[in-house]
C-alpha cells in the first residue's frame, strides 16, 4: 500500500515537473523571433504578402497549449486593387497536448477568429480575387524541361480535428465590377461556427450575418466535407433564410444604385433557399442546383400610391440561369402573376417574363394625374417582355421589347368631364358647352352635367420596342362619346398623344341644332368627330384640347361650300329648286359639288 501511495506521489511530482518545465519553456520562448519567417512561409502558400503583428504561446492546465496571432493580414492582388484582401484582429488557438501524447492525434479544442475583414472582388471579366489565392506557379527557364508533376497522392497527415471554430464580428465586402454601375454589398456582424471540423469526415456549420443593414438578417447552416486529394470542399444540406424586414433600404440603394430609380421606401418578406449539394475549389463553384421561396413579401415605392403586398414566388437556379416558376403579388384588390427567367445572371442578366393582371384597381397604376383627376375601374392585362442588362436600368429599359394588351372595365375619371371639357375648348363657338347643356336630350343630361366621365370600357394593344411603349389603338367607350387615341411613352413617362373624339349620331344632331357649324364636323354616320391636338412632353402635364385649327379649317370649308354653292346655284338659276318628295332621291347641288372640289384642293 505504501508502494502504491509512493508511486502516485511520484507520478504527480513528475507531471508537475513536466508541466512546470513546459510552462517555463513556453514563457521564456520568444516565438516572435520567428514571426517574419512564419509570415513568409504562409505567404508562399497563399501567393500573397502576409504580415503578422504579434505571436504568442502559453500553457494552461485545462486548455493545453494556447497560441495567439494578432494583426494577421493578407495583401490584395494588385490586379484587383490596393490594400488588404484579408485582415484579422486576432486568432486564438488551443491545442490538447494530452491527446497528442496519448493517441498521436492533433486535437484543437477551439479556434476563435475575431475582427475578420475580407474584401471579395469580381472584375469586369467575371474573375474573382479569391480564385487567385494559392502558391505562385514555378517559373521554368526557356529551354529547360518542366518540373515533374507532383504525385497525386495526398501527403500523410496525422488524425486532425478541431472541436470548435468560431468567427466573431466578421465583415465581408463584395464588389462586383462586372455590373454597370459596379455593385457593392456589405455583410457585417458575421458570427459563424463550425463543430467537429475534420479533414477525414463531414462536419457541420452554422452562422448568421447582417446583409445590407446593422441587424442580423441572414442565417445559414449545412454540412461540409474536405477532399485533400482534389483540394475541393463538398457542401450539402445547405439552408439559408433571409429576413428582408431587417434590411436597410438606404444601404440597399447605396449598394445597388439602380434601385434608387424605383423609389423604394420599404421591403419585407422572407427568402428561404435550399442547396442539396455544391462543390467548391480552386476553379470556383461547381454545378449548382438551388431551389427556394419568397414568402409574405411587401414592397412600398414612391412610384405607386399603394403598397405591393402578399408577394410569393417559387424559384430555381443553376450556375447560370435563375428561373421563377411562378410568382404572384397583390396591389389593393388586384392580383399580378406570371413567370420569369433571368439568363446569365452573373454577366448579361437577360430577362424574359410573362405578366398577367387580374382586377387591378386602375387608380393603383397611376398617380399625379393632371388637374386633380382620379382614375377608377378595374384593369386586366397580359404582357410578354424581354430585355438585357437587368442590373443597369437605363440599358435594360432601352433594350426592352414586348407585346400584349390591357383593358379597363367599368371605369370613371373623377373631377373631369371629357365631353364638356372638349366642347368648352372649341373657342370658335363661344358658349357651346353651356348651350348644349341647356338642350341636351334627357338620356344624356345627367351624365353630361356630372363632374366626371363614366366609361364602360377602355383598352388597347401594347407594343414595346427598345423601351418605347406604343398603344396604337387606345379606345375609350362612353355613353357620351367614343375616343380613339394613339399613345407613345418612354420609361420616364415622356410621350406623344394624338386622337379624336366621336359623339353618337342622336347626340350629334342635338349639338348641331345649337351650333350650325358643328354640322360640318359630322362623318358619314352622322357623328360629330372632333380631332384633338397632338401632345408631346411629360404625360403628367397632358391636357385634352380640341384641334381648333383643324376644326376651323373644317368649318370654313363647310361654310364656304354652302355659301359659294348657293352663289353658283343662283347664277345657274337652280337656287329655288323644289325639295325632293319623301322617298325620292336627293337632287345633287351642282354649286356645292363644284366649289367642294375646289375647297378640297385648298384645304388638303
Amino acid at each position: 500500500m505504501k508502494f502504491l501511495k509512493g508511486l502516485v506521489i511520484t507520478v504527480i511530482v513528475l507531471f508537475v515537473l513536466v508541466f512546470a518545465g513546459a510552462y517555463i519553456f513556453l514563457k521564456s520562448f520568444d516565438i516572435n523571433k520567428y514571426r517574419a519567417q512564419i509570415a513568409t512561409e504562409v505567404g508562399k502558400q497563399v501567393g500573397r504578402t502576409v504580415a503578422i503583428e504579434k505571436l504568442g504561446l502559453n500553457l494552461s492546465l485545462f486548455s493545453g497549449v494556447y497560441a495567439e496571432a494578432q494583426g494577421f493580414k493578407i495583401s490584395e492582388d494588385p490586379v484587383f486593387g490596393q490594400g488588404d484582401f484579408l485582415s484579422v484582429g486576432s486568432v486564438q488557438l488551443n491545442v490538447d497536448v494530452m491527446a497528442y501524447l496519448s493517441r498521436r492525434e492533433i486535437v484543437v479544442s477551439k479556434v476563435v477568429v475575431s475582427g475578420l475583414d475580407v474584401k471579395v472582388v469580381r472584375d469586369a471579366q467575371g474573375v474573382m480575387n479569391v480564385q487567385k489565392i494559392g502558391p505562385a506557379p514555378v517559373a521554368v527557364a526557356e529551354g529547360q524541361p518542366a518540373a515533374p508533376a507532383a504525385s497525386a497522392a495526398a501527403p500523410a497527415i496525422p488524425p486532425f480535428s478541431v472541436q470548435r471554430i468560431s468567427i466573431e464580428n466578421g465583415t465581408v465586402m463584395f464588389t462586383d465590377n462586372a455590373m454597370a454601375p459596379p455593385m457593392q454589398i456589405a455583410v457585417s456582424h458575421i458570427d459563424f461556427n463550425v463543430k467537429d471540423f475534420s479533414l477525414q469526415k463531414p462536419f457541420g456549420f452554422e452562422g448568421q450575418a447582417a446583409v445590407l443593414g446593422g441587424t442580423s438578417n441572414v442565417s445559414l447552416k449545412g454540412q461540409a466535407a474536405i477532399d485533400m486529394a482534389t483540394q475541393q470542399v463538398q457542401l450539402s444540406g445547405i439552408e439559408v433564410v433571409f429576413d428582408l424586414a431587417k434590411l436597410a433600404v438606404a444601404d440597399l440603394v447605396k449598394a445597388v444604385p439602380s434601385v434608387e430609380a424605383a423609389g423604394l421606401t420599404d421591403i419585407q418578406g422572407k427568402i428561404s433557399i435550399q442547396v442539396p449539394s455544391l462543390t467548391a475549389g480552386a476553379q470556383g463553384l461547381g454545378a449548382l442546383a438551388m431551389n427556394g421561396k419568397f414568402q409574405d413579401g411587401k414592397v412600398m415605392t414612391k412610384m405607386l400610391p399603394l403598397p405591393v403586398e402578399k408577394i410569393n414566388a417559387d424559384f430555381i437556379a443553376d450556375e447560370k440561369d435563375f428561373t421563377v416558376s411562378q410568382y404572384s403579388l397583390q396591389l389593393s384588390t388586384g392580383v399580378i402573376s406570371g413567370t420569369a427567367k433571368i439568363t446569365d445572371y452573373m454577366k448579361t442578366m437577360g430577362l424574359s417574363a410573362q405578366v398577367k393582371v387580374d382586377a387591378l384597381p386602375a387608380g393603383a397604376l397611376v398617380s399625379n394625374l393632371p388637374e386633380g383627376m382620379k382614375l377608377v375601374g378595374t384593369a386586366n392585362a397580359e404582357l410578354s417582355i424581354s430585355g438585357q442588362n437587368l442590373a443597369a436600368p437605363d440599358l435594360f429599359l432601352s433594350s426592352l421589347n414586348g407585346s400584349g394588351m390591357f383593358e379597363v372595365k367599368d371605369g370613371k375619371i373623377e373631377n373631369f368631364n371629357v365631353l364638356k371639357t372638349v366642347l368648352g375648348r372649341i373657342e370658335i363657338i363661344p358658349g357651346l358647352a353651356a348651350a348644349v347643356e341647356a338642350s341636351i336630350p334627357e338620356k344624356y343630361r345627367e351624365e353630361f352635367t356630372l363632374n366626371e366621365t363614366i366609361f364602360q370600357k377602355a383598352g388597347s394593344s401594347i407594343q414595346i420596342t427598345n423601351g418605347v411603349v406604343n398603344m396604337p389603338d387606345m379606345q375609350i367607350l362612353s355613353n357620351l362619346f367614343e375616343a380613339g387615341l394613339q399613345i407613345k411613352a418612354d420609361a420616364k413617362l415622356n410621350g406623344k398623344v394624338s386622337g379624336k373624339v366621336m359623339i353618337p349620331a342622336d347626340l350629334s344632331a342635338s349639338l348641331a341644332s345649337q351650333a350650325d357649324a358643328l354640322n360640318y364636323l359630322k362623318d358619314s354616320d352622322g357623328r360629330i368627330t372632333i380631332s384633338l391636338t397632338s401632345f408631346e412632353g411629360p404625360l403628367a402635364s397632358m391636357k385634352v384640347m380640341p384641334d381648333v385649327k383643324e376644326l376651323g379649317k373644317v368649318a370654313i370649308k363647310g361654310e364656304g361650300k354652302r355659301q359659294l354653292g348657293n352663289f353658283i346655284n343662283k347664277a345657274l338659276g337652280v337656287e329655288n329648286a323644289p325639295a325632293p318628295q319623301e322617298g325620292e332621291p336627293a337632287v345633287a347641288n351642282p354649286g356645292e359639288e363644284i366649289i367642294g372640289g375646289v375647297l378640297d384642293k385648298i384645304f388638303k
